[in-house]
């Protein structure tokens, strides 16, 4: 056999006289035999005679613990040509459980679908053909029926066209597994009922994104500047003078901004859904994030990498959910500033209480609809695009039809204005953040996964169509709402704070439309709650139940604690608001930073990116990083000459402290100490009982663990083969013909 020495060697008498037959293991065929046994009955249906077979089977199971039974050339149908086949009904008269590995296809002519092909070996030392197939046959064992046509249509595939491509293994894992089969491989029981439909999956993760909760209430602070002038005639006086959501450290460039930046945005954001989109392919869970990481971390590093993505994903979401509610409560007292009604008091203690009553009530409104079951929800997704789509063209169109404004785009793409007091490079960077604010959120597809019908395929999907057509709506709402606003009155918009949107609306189309438009905005800010609810829900997701209802509540307890200090202090409102999408990003950021650098590690599912997978996550790794800076840096300058007594010479303190503190970005305090107190619970005390979720250690590190083939055949796998009798050379390779038969019967 020329270099390589053999494993065994076996006497066969053969016409009374002795011959010696030198055996050679296939790669990893002792792991294998091993594993599989665990998995199912053994059987070997060889058509060698048992002379040989016997020897080679003993040696192979030497405690007698892996074979179930032995089927020798006695037991096969021999045809004229000398071939023989094999009769599975021979084994178990319900072949639906019945799986034969075999290299000739004259053996299985009999049960073509009972029957997995594998390559012949010809004494390659690097073959992996029984490790690629560990994480199928560990899959298969959870199916009702192994002789699916797709499925193995999926396995002759790949076997002949795709079997050395990296990763390979769970492609056809993925690709050849019903649902819940795919979760079982995962470590988890089917928990929610697959209710949710394809457009219901998008309509949720649309919805979170919605341009009424996220681009409109924010279009004063993508065209406002750092300083106060006198309110324009042009816009009803303002009725709050310490406006609780006006957000000073988002003063940027004006339109030119704005609308240069959003597409530049909705790339970048497009490449972070589409490395979304290749994890979630892979690990349909609702846990999304915090599973992804533990799964592309591997065993050792699972529990750290899960613990901290968990962490900065369930606060993020909190921040974005808590700040999507004080969005409603500001739509409901804006109504009421409109009307110019006596309820409302500018700056006033009750209007902070109003607005925190409506952001609550929003939130117990979406929790009731989110505990609903399956197919309610199913219909209530529907509805939230709707609501979403058609109130934002109704707004837009409206507003520009009958605005006497209409400002040409040209001119919009030319208007730069940087009140910031920094530098023109750093207001732009700024600026990218209305964008960045209103692309948080999509994973919610990944978080519905487990009750979306074809997850694996679906929620990525999902993900990418909901940021293509946040792209357009967006970009038109945008376009045609800047369009009917008079450019001489970009301060003013500022100045009147979160009523900017609201003086927007009553220039063009007057009070009473206002308003109108003001309760279409209601509705899209209870359908954006309604979505984040679902997602937050299902990722803390723990007990077996088909509606997380308990889950549902507690977040909804979580988000109004989180409101109350906006009672009292808006700075701190804005940094838990500002913390939520920083969370959410940095959330993102681990799992698609560790498909990047483990990337021969990462399993891909039927929706991949191929050789562009690794780019790509980069680019998002890179743009995610950008952003998380972009939203901690200071973004407004806060100038001490602006705040002297009456000689204009001393500084008033008092009053500089009260304005930097206002204008102080609170973002960083926040995200380091959390970072800080989550690392620090960590190192004390987690370290020593979080494991973490289940990962898919049955197919991608048991790999790792059987490729350390090196002598001790208790931690290799195993295999096993045969040849004609009397076709047999003197070198013998066990795990060649593969004739190798496993039952279901053991689970």
């Amino acid at each position: 056999m020329g270099s390589r020495h053999h494993d065994h060697i076996i006497e066969v008498l053969v016409d009374k006289h002795v011959c010696l037959y030198y055996v050679y293991k296939r790669p990893g065929v002792d792991a294998f035999l091993k594993k599989v046994a665990e998995w199912y009955k053994v059987v070997i249906f060889t058509a060698s005679m048992p002379e040989y077979a016997d020897p080679v089977i003993d040696w192979l199971d030497k405690d007698r613990t892996l074979i179930s039974r032995r089927y020798f050339r006695q037991s096969c149908t021999q045809h004229e040509n000398g071939h023989f086949t094999k009769d599975l009904s021979i084994v178990d008269q319900d072949l639906s459980s019945v799986v034969l590995l075999d290299n000739s296809a004259i053996s299985f002519a009999l049960n073509p679908e009972n029957a997995i092909p594998i390559e012949t070996w010809t004494h390659d030392a690097n073959d992996e053909a029984l490790f690629e197939l560990l994480p199928f046959l560990d899959a298969l064992r959870f199916t009702d029926d192994v002789r699916s046509k797709r499925m193995f249509f999926n396995v002759l595939f790949v076997k002949n066209s795709l079997l050395k491509c990296a990763g390979i293994s769970c492609t056809l894992m993925v690709e050849t597994l019903n649902d819940e089969a795919r979760l079982k491989q995962l470590g988890y029981k089917q928990q929610l009922l697959r209710s949710l439909d394809a457009f219901a999956n998008f309509g949720v993760a649309f919805s979170v994104m919605s341009e009424p909760t996220s681009v409109m209430p924010l279009i004063y602070q993508g065209i406002g500047a750092g300083g106060t002038v006198p309110t324009s005639r042009h816009l009803p006086t303002p009725r709050f003078e310490d406006d609780t959501n006006r957000i000073s450290y988002r003063h940027d460039a004006g339109p030119q901004a704005m609308l240069v930046s959003w597409p530049i945005i909705s790339f970048f954001s497009g490449c972070v859904g589409a490395s979304m989109g290749e994890i979630v392919s892979s690990y349909p869970t609702s846990g999304g994030l915090y599973y992804w990481s533990a799964s592309l971390a591997g065993p050792k590093w699972a529990p750290f990498a899960s613990y901290m993505t968990g962490y900065f994903n369930f606060l993020g979401l909190a921040g974005i959910n808590a700040g999507t509610a004080y969005a409603f409560g500001q739509f409901f007292v804006n109504c009421f500033i409109a009307s110019e009604s006596s309820v409302v008091v500018e700056g006033s203690y009750a209007t902070r209480i109003i607005t925190f009553v409506a952001a609550v009530a929003s939130l117990v409104i979406s929790g009731w609809l989110a505990s609903f079951g399956s197919k309610a929800v199913n219909l209530m997704s529907k509805i939230c695009f709707w609501v979403n789509v058609i109130g934002v063209a109704v707004i837009v169109f409206w507003l520009f039809i009958e605005s006497p404004t209409k400002v040409p785009v040209s001119q919009l793409f030319s208007t730069w204005n940087n009140f910031t007091g920094l530098p023109d490079g750093w207001a732009a960077t700024v600026s990218v953040l209305l964008a960045c604010l209103t692309y948080s959120g999509y994973d919610s597809a990944a978080h519905l996964a487990e009750e979306t019908a074809n997850p694996a395929i679906q929620g990525p999907k999902s993900i990418l169509v909901a940021i293509g057509s946040t792209f357009v709506t967006g970009y038109v709402a945008l376009i045609f709402i800047l369009a009917t606003i008079d450019p001489t009155i970009y301060q003013d918009i500022y100045n009147a704070g979160s009523y900017g949107l609201m003086a927007i609306f009553v220039n063009g189309v007057g009070v009473n439309v206002a308003i109108g438009f003001n309760v279409i905005l209601l509705l899209a800010g209870i359908t954006t709650v309604f979505g984040l609810l679902l997602t937050h829900a299902r990722m803390t997701l723990r007990s077996l139940v088909t509606v997380p209802e308990r889950a549902t509540w507690v977040i909804v307890l979580i988000n109004i604690l989180i409101l109350v200090p906006s009672i009292f202090s808006s700075p701190i409102f804005t940094a838990i608001n500002s913390f939520g999408v920083i969370g959410t990003y940095l959330a993102y950021l681990f799992p698609i930073f560790l498909r990047v650098i483990r990337n021969d590690k990462f399993p891909r599912g039927p929706f991949n990116l191929g050789s562009w997978g690794v780019p790509v996550g980069i680019i998002s790794v890179l743009y995610l990083t950008f952003s998380s800076v972009a939203l901690v840096l200071p973004t407004v300058y806060t100038d001490p000459n602006s705040y002297t007594l009456a000689d204009n010479i001393t500084l008033d303190h008092d009053a500089y402290v009260t304005a930097y503190l206002t204008n102080f970005n609170w973002a960083p305090v926040v995200v380091v100490g959390v970072y800080v107190i989550a690392y620090a619970f960590w190192f004390i005390s987690a370290h020593k009982w979080f494991t973490g979720p289940p990962i898919d250690s049955q197919t991608i590190w048991n790999r790792d663990a059987m490729n350390q083939r090196d002598a001790s055949e208790s931690v290799q796998s195993e295999t096993f083969v045969t040849k004609s009798f009397e076709d047999m050379p003197a070198e013998v390779k066990v795990g060649t013909a593969q004739e190798f038969l496993v039952s279901k019967d053991r689970e």
